[in-house]
Parts: C-alpha cells; sequence; structure tokens
C-alpha cells in the first residue's frame, strides 16, 4: 500500500514538473515570438521613407542629385563597402576583411575581390608590366564607374601617351588604410606577382578610425570587430546580451539614454602618432620597393579640409559644421606627416592637398575623399606625371638588357 501511494506521489510530482516546463517552453516561445514581431516590426519602420525636407531655393544639392544612374549605382556601391561591421565582407587574417564579388551596372567586383579596370593594353599577357594602384575608397571608385575610377583615368592617360603596354592593377579596397594596403602589396608579392610601380592613394583613412574613437594605427570598425570575435569566446551570459545588443529596436531604446560623454581628443598627440605610423610604413614600402625591384609612389589624398578652392556649394554645405572631428584631423594631421616625410631623402612621396585649389565649382562629395568622376581624372593626371617617367625608365632598362650581346 506504501509502495503504491508512493508511486502515486511520484507520478503526480513527475507530472507536476511536466506542466511547469511546458509552461515554460511555451512562455518562451512566445516571448521569443513577440520579440521577433516587435523586432521585424521596427525594421519595416527603420526602411519607410522619412518626410521629405522642403526644397528651398538655397538648399545644396550634392552634384550626383539629378544624375540618372547615381542612384542605382550608390546602392551597388554601398553593398560592397567594406568594413568589418559590414554584412557583406569576408574574413581575411591579414587585412581584417575582403570585399565578395559581384557584377552591377557600371561597377564590376572581379571574382578576385578587386575593382575592374576598364583598359585595353596591348602585348602578350605573359610578359605584360604591371602597375599596382592601392588605396581606400578613393581609388576603389565608390562614386565612380568603372570607366571613370582613378585606375581606368590612369591607364588611359597613360596610352595616350604611348604607354599602352602596361597593364593598371585596381588593388585598392574600400575602407583600406595604408597598413591594409602594404599587406595587400604583400600577399600579392608573396604569390609570385611582380609589379613595376606600386601606386598607394592614402590619408583621410589615416585619421577616419581616430575621428571615431579608435586609436592611431587602427582600422575603421575595429571596436565591432573585438565584439564580434568575442561572440564565439563569451559565457552563455556574455552571447546572449551581445545578441540582445544586436537588436535594432534594443539598440533604439539604448539611443534614448544620454551617453556618456567621449573624453576630449588630444590632436596634437593623435597627429604625432599618425604621422610616426605613416612614416614607417612608407619605409616598409621602400624596403619591398629595393627587395622586389619596384617603384612605390606614395599620394596623400586631397581632401575638402585641406583644400584652398573655392568652395560650390555643395562644398561650402558640407564645411559648415567646422566641429566635425574628421575636418579636425584631417587638417591638423597633415603638416605633420609632411614633417615626416620631409625627413626622407630620394623619397617619393607627393601631397595632393592643393590640387584643386584653383578649380571652380563642386569637386568633393564628401568629407573622406570622394570626388567627381571627372575629378578622379584631375587626381589621376597627378598620378600618371609622376607614374610615366618611371614605366619609360623601365622600359629602357629592359630593352637594354634584351639587346643582342657582341
Amino acid at each position: 500500500m506504501k509502495v503504491g501511494g508512493r508511486s502515486a506521489k511520484v507520478g503526480q510530482l513527475l507530472a507536476k514538473i511536466g506542466r511547469q516546463l511546458r509552461d515554460a517552453w511555451v512562455i518562451a516561445g512566445l516571448s521569443f515570438v513577440l520579440l521577433f514581431a516587435i523586432e521585424e516590426g521596427y525594421r519595416c519602420y527603420e526602411r519607410l521613407p522619412g518626410p521629405k525636407a522642403q526644397a528651398t531655393g538655397t538648399t545644396p544639392q550634392n552634384p550626383y542629385a539629378s544624375e540618372a544612374w547615381f542612384p542605382k549605382f550608390r546602392a551597388a556601391s554601398h553593398y560592397h563597402m567594406g568594413r568589418p561591421d559590414s554584412f557583406y565582407v569576408d574574413y581575411d587574417p591579414y587585412r581584417g576583411w575582403w570585399v565578395r564579388p559581384g557584377r552591377h551596372e557600371d561597377l564590376y567586383v572581379e571574382p578576385s575581390g578587386y575593382r575592374h579596370t576598364e583598359q585595353s593594353p596591348r602585348g602578350d599577357e605573359a610578359t605584360r608590366r604591371h602597375v599596382f594602384l592601392l588605396g581606400g575608397s578613393a581609388m576603389w571608385g565608390f562614386t565612380a564607374r568603372d570607366r571613370a575610377t582613378i585606375p581606368s583615368w590612369v591607364a588611359r592617360q597613360l596610352a595616350a601617351q604611348g604607354i599602352d603596354d602596361v597593364e593598371i592593377d585596381n588593388k585598392a579596397q574600400c575602407a583600406f588604410n595604408l597598413t591594409q594596403n602594404i599587406a595587400t602589396l604583400e600577399q600579392e608579392l608573396r604569390r609570385g606577382a611582380r609589379p613595376v610601380a606600386a601606386v598607394f592613394l592614402d590619408g583621410i583613412n589615416e585619421v577616419g578610425p581616430v575621428a571615431e574613437g579608435e586609436q592611431p594605427g587602427d582600422v575603421y570598425g575595429q571596436a565591432d570587430a573585438r565584439k564580434r570575435f568575442a561572440l564565439g569566446h563569451g559565457s552563455t551570459n556574455e552571447l546572449l546580451l551581445a545578441l540582445a545588443s544586436n537588436l535594432h529596436v534594443v539598440r533604439a531604446l539604448q539611443a534614448l539614454r544620454p551617453a556618456p560623454k567621449p573624453p576630449e581628443l588630444d590632436v596634437a598627440a593623435a597627429c604625432e602618432k599618425i604621422a610616426d605610423n605613416y612614416l614607417n610604413l612608407v619605409r616598409i614600402g621602400e624596403a619591398l620597393g629595393r627587395e622586389f625591384g619596384f617603384t612605390p609612389l606614395f599620394f596623400w589624398q586631397p581632401a575638402l579640409a585641406t583644400s584652398g578652392k573655392p568652395l560650390g556649394p555643395w562644398e561650402a554645405h558640407l564645411m559648415a559644421d567646422a566641429r566635425d572631428p574628421l575636418v579636425r584631423l584631417t587638417k591638423a594631421c597633415l603638416p605633420d606627416v609632411e614633417a615626416r616625410l620631409a625627413t626622407r631623402r630620394d623619397i617619393d612621396f607627393f601631397p595632393l592637398n592643393a590640387i584643386f585649389d584653383h578649380v571652380d565649382g563642386d569637386q568633393f562629395l564628401d568629407h573622406y575623399g570622394h570626388v567627381t568622376e571627372q575629378a578622379n581624372g584631375v587626381i589621376a593626371a597627378a598620378i600618371t606625371e609622376h607614374l610615366a617617367p618611371v614605366l619609360r625608365e623601365h622600359g629602357t632598362e629592359v630593352s637594354a638588357n634584351r639587346a643582342p650581346q657582341p
């Protein structure tokens, strides 16, 4: 009798536990369904078009605002925008991330992940000379169609001077700084590539991450990359908190809380470190050039903040907020970089900050060094001016080496 009574109590207890587990499972399931519905609803709300600003006669327009091709192109270029916090890049152990390939109208990212350059070099492909053009989104062509990127302009300008046995390789990637570009060059050399010259167009991405709160020498989105890495190495609670922090509705609620004021940036100290980093990377590029037999050319890219040009309407609109950290750093750090590079003899370093000083009308599209397609041609001309003599000299040396010996 006692055994039967004990068995009945055990059965009742198990049934009670089963009901509690069932109820907990139902509550958890309903909570997740409700959270999913709220999250998806908020994301739909985010995608709704915002209220259109009333157009006035004094409201400046982006120079591309009236171009029929630009909206579709801008969407495609953002798809390939490289940053570790982007969802359209792959992990790269040497550079942090690598853009995925894709073909769109006027924008082709080749299977290698490099942007396509429009050109028609002559000669045998196996013996053709190569020039690498490296940089960030300005060199990549974030605001330019394939035919109007800086590398495509350089290819046409060289061909116009009779230098058409050279293939221009766009080795730039969006958001890359000089550290990442040197790493790209090293990877190409490791694989056996032997360029005649390597052209670097950098500057904005040396200071940009610092303006966003990173340290000198860091890359864009480095804090986000750390968070993603931590997702695979945290406790269960840390993983749940990290996943929750990625919900758009949670971010919106967090934005309602006043953010703590970030510490004041020491501009002078930051610029000193940025200049030291840049000089050391230039020295690495020079050493690679000596070892592998190519000429490195370094260009500090033009920026609206450092330009002395007469401002167009859109540029004046961009410069209205002089407190922008990127504007402050870009302007403040250029003298430090030039001073560091002045200590190097026989270095091919060319700051392009004054290249548009006597050009009227809007040339700059933002503070990140992105310019109009025609302005890309002006930058390309400055590059070609220094690149063409290098290629002619190399061509003469090759011809002399191939001459029959007596």
